[in-house]
């Protein structure tokens, strides 16, 4: 048994490992990816890997990762099979239906009375665009500020309600300057922001994942020919997991629409000549090779 704590997350590998006990909740989709990566590395005579979460999610602020967040899977069966083939998912589900311990492959000490379905896991994701009723208060009431004998202080002046609306479209300052001219000359006041970001997100970091490699390499050839040993097999590679923002904002902060602008063309527009900034992103891959 091996216990560590922030010291084996990423570059460390045992393929031996089938059991991975979760004691240090983290809300980091990165760092919890990280840590599973240890037990999931293939070894001959490994069947499985067993993951025990010890995780709280009864606070809607306190959301730590689970092998179920992460995956998406809202029901949980203590022992169950959480990956497998289909032919072993439906065998696994089968015995659950029939009262009978599913688990037969890992020697799980509970008892079919312990058996229940519960979504303990994924109830934020789909609450996620609900209002707690003092997130309602606080997103509808107006107040405004006064000074009353030398102290500042605010009063309530009605409500407002806010809508949040994305549009997307290909790159063109034309369409751009027709959607901005008509939230100027909107009886509204809208708030806006506008950002670029690339057409395929996957693609790119894909590239970026593979220049990171050749890169790997190239600095290790040049670090085992100093040093005089022989390069030989890659032994793992590992890498972030982490989600990368390709996306840029010429003005990163939200804009109001300027005074409207009477015209009697149907397709009046503002003249745009914007060019978005070139996209900064970097990741992070660990290459383990074997050397002699």
């Amino acid at each position: 048994m091996l216990c560590a704590c922030d010291l084996l997350n990423e570059g460390w590998d045992s393929p031996i490992t089938e059991v991975l006990f979760m004691a240090r909740p983290t809300m980091s989709k990165v760092i919890y990816t990280q840590q599973l990566g240890r037990g999931m590395r293939t070894h001959k005579g490994k069947e499985f890997l067993m993951v025990f979460d010890f995780v709280d999610n009864a606070n809607m602020f306190n959301c730590p990762y689970s092998l179920h967040r992460l995956l998406n899977i809202t029901e949980y069966v203590p022992g169950g099979m959480v990956l497998g083939t289909k032919s072993d998912i439906k065998w696994d589900k089968n015995m659950f239906k029939k009262g009978e311990k599913p688990s037969v492959l890992v020697d799980f000490p509970i008892s079919v009375m312990d058996y229940e379905i519960i979504d303990i896991f994924n109830w934020q994701d789909k609450a996620n665009s609900m209002y707690s009723e003092m997130e309602l208060v606080r997103h509808v009431t107006e107040y405004e500020s006064y000074k009353d004998h030398g102290t500042y202080k605010q009063r309530f002046v009605g409500y407002r309600f806010r809508h949040l609306l994305k549009v997307e479209f290909d790159s063109d300052n034309e369409r751009l300057g027709k959607i901005l001219y008509a939230l100027g000359n909107c009886e509204l006041k809208p708030e806006f922001r506008i950002s670029y970001t690339v057409k395929d997100p996957e693609a790119a970091k894909n590239e970026l994942l593979g220049k990171a490699v050749k890169d790997a390499k190239e600095k290790a050839v040049v670090i085992t020919a100093a040093a005089g040993v022989i390069l030989k097999d890659i032994q793992s590679i590992d890498y972030s997991w982490g989600e990368i923002e390709f996306e840029v904002s010429p003005m990163n902060r939200l804009m109001k629409a300027c005074a409207p602008v009477p015209s009697a063309c149907e397709d009046a527009c503002y003249d745009l000549d914007i060019e978005p900034d070139d996209i900064e992103v970097a990741d992070t891959v660990t290459v383990v090779w074997e050397i002699a």
